[in-house]
């Protein structure tokens, strides 16, 4: 079997079950919508697929990659240093907050309608976790301050 046969067999089998729609579309939506920005309307207009197929194939998508997700999760928080900030963020005119977790080799990003506490019990799990937390003093963070987890508190002028 040629090599070309056999990595064409590999994408069918990798493909998202009774999907309409082929890898290299999802990768195109993944990118444009979440990459760059792209309104999933815009992304309709581009491609000629309604955006409600759009939004349940990125849907199936991101139930495929949970288990990344948590992986990602669990080496965020296993990170000797840590550093969490929110800042306001407008999407297809609604409000909401872009979430930032970082550490020297891993970025996490959560796009919630809240600023509240929960999303960083979201990240953070109940435990908290050991290590150090760089955050501003916004008072979210203020829950995982204790004997084996430091918080520097980082002052901007602006």
């Amino acid at each position: 079997m040629s090599p070309l046969r056999a990595s064409r067999g590999s994408l069918r089998a990798r493909r998202l079950p009774k999907a309409l729609y082929g890898n290299q579309l999802l990768v195109h939506v993944a990118t444009q919508h979440f990459l760059f920005g792209q309104t999933l309307g815009r992304i309709e207009q581009q491609t000629g697929v309604p955006a409600s197929s759009l939004w349940a194939v990125m849907h199936a998508l991101a139930l495929r990659l949970d288990p990344v997700v948590e992986g990602l999760l669990r080496q965020y928080r296993a990170s000797p240093v840590k550093h969490a900030d929110e800042t306001g963020w407008r999407t297809d005119g609604q409000n909401g907050y872009a979430w930032i977790f970082a550490t020297p080799t891993l970025s996490l990003f959560r796009f919630r309608q809240t600023r509240s506490a929960a999303v960083v019990r979201e990240v953070f799990g109940e435990r908290r976790p050991a290590g150090s937390l760089v955050v501003d003093r916004y008072a979210a963070y203020n829950a995982y301050r204790g004997r084996t987890h430091t918080v520097m508190r980082i002052y901007c002028a602006t």
